[in-house]
C-alpha cells in the first residue's frame, strides 16, 4: 500500500524518442513483485479469451475445435493466410473475414496495434521474464512509494507500458 502512496509528480521523468515507440523512465521506488504479476495475469487472460472465442466460434457452427485452433494475430499478410487455414478451421467465413479485419498487417505500423502489442507482452511474459507493466493512457497517473533503493524503467507501447526493473542511477 505504501508504493501506491507517492505521486509519479516527484519522481524524475525522461522521454527518449523512438522510430516506432517512445520510451518513458521514470526513475522512483521499485514496484512490488506482485504487480507485474497480476498484470501479467491479466493480459494472458485477455489474451487467452480471444482463443476462446474461436473454439466457441467453431461450437456455434456446429464444428469440433481441435487444438490448434487459436485466434491468429499476424503482421504480416502471408502468415496470416499461412495460419488462418489450421487456426481458424471451423470457424464460419463471416467470422473470418472479421477476424481478417483486426488483424495488425491492415495498420499503417503493424507493430503499434493493440493486438500486436498484446500478443507481443504475452510471449514475453510467458517465455521471458516478469513483465513490470502499466496499462494505460496518456492520463495514466501512476504512484508508488517504497524504502527500496532500486527503479522502475517503462518502455511505451501504444497504450500498453511495458518495464523492467532497473537499478537506480
Amino acid at each position: 500500500r505504501r508504493y501506491f502512496t507517492m505521486s509519479v509528480s516527484q519522481m524524475p521523468v525522461e522521454m527518449t524518442p523512438g522510430e516506432i515507440f517512445d520510451q518513458m523512465t521514470v526513475h522512483g521506488p521499485a514496484i512490488p513483485l506482485e504487480v507485474p504479476l497480476i498484470i501479467g495475469d491479466c493480459l494472458q487472460n485477455l489474451r487467452s479469451s480471444l482463443d476462446y472465442l474461436v473454439w466457441e466460434l467453431c461450437g456455434a457452427a456446429n464444428a469440433l475445435p481441435t487444438d490448434k485452433n487459436q485466434f491468429p494475430i499476424c503482421v504480416v499478410r502471408q502468415k496470416y493466410q499461412d495460419a488462418k487455414g489450421r487456426q481458424l478451421a471451423g470457424v464460419p467465413k463471416a467470422a473470418q473475414t472479421e477476424i481478417e479485419k483486426l488483424q495488425p498487417f491492415n495498420a499503417a505500423v503493424p507493430e503499434s496495434t493493440e493486438f500486436w502489442v498484446l500478443n507481443k507482452l504475452t510471449n514475453i511474459s510467458k517465455h521471458r521474464r516478469i513483465l513490470f507493466t502499466d496499462l494505460g493512457s496518456r492520463a495514466t497517473k501512476l504512484d508508488g512509494r517504497d524504502a527500496g533503493s532500486s527503479a522502475s524503467h517503462y518502455e511505451t507501447y501504444g497504450r500498453f507500458r511495458k518495464g523492467r526493473r532497473a537499478q537506480a542511477e
